[in-house]
């Protein structure tokens, strides 16, 4: 919810296991990447549109007709997830086709909050959603150039802008800290 522009630097998590198992070696020439995140964003991640080899998975199924190519994921990472880039900013762009700028509605969760010790995700406001940013790939080492043998790997993560703000005009954010306050209270009597 920061007003200040920040940046994120990702580590692909195969990057550094090319060097002893051959399913990751496409990944070996990836370097940590900066992904800028514009003042009021968050970060959004379909794991769910991921999946590769699971009952649930929209591309097992070929519910969504994603264009999900299988023959790219054959001997590349692990069985669980989507790991070549051209798959993943497929499965990416149809999570977010149907949002609309300033229409649709952002709820923003967490895992934690002051007020219970429930586990799960919590809502903690809601808001407009107001641009959705690009699909950033990761970088390669300096020099190298990629072959049709590399992943070319994306960022799960795009930022989302929204419209919640401080002065609540346009969504908002809820007053954890307030109602933890009201909650420690001692009751007159």
């Amino acid at each position: 919810m920061s007003s200040v522009e920040k940046q994120m630097i990702d580590r692909h998590p195969y990057q550094k296991l090319g060097s002893w198992k051959a399913e990751y070696r496409a990944f070996e020439n990836v370097v940590d990447t900066v992904q800028t995140i514009p003042p009021f964003s968050l970060i959004g991640t379909p794991f769910y549109y991921m999946l590769v080899d699971d009952e649930r998975s929209p591309h097992k199924k070929n519910m969504y007709n994603t264009g999900f190519d299988e023959s790219k994921e054959r001997g590349l990472g692990g069985n669980t997830w989507i790991s070549h880039g051209e798959n993943q900013r497929k499965a990416s762009e149809h999570f977010y086709k149907g949002i609309k700028n300033n229409e649709s509605l952002i709820f923003p969760y967490t895992k934690f909050v002051p007020v219970t010790d429930t586990p799960g995700r919590v809502i903690v406001g809601v808001g407009k959603i107001t641009l959705i940013g690009n699909q950033i790939n990761y970088n390669y080492k300096k020099g190298y150039t990629p072959t049709a043998n590399d992943a070319y790997p994306a960022f799960w993560e795009r930022t989302i802008q929204h419209t919640i703000r401080e002065d609540n005009q346009n969504g908002f954010l809820i007053p954890f800290d307030d109602i933890k306050k009201f909650g420690s209270t001692p009751k007159a009597g």
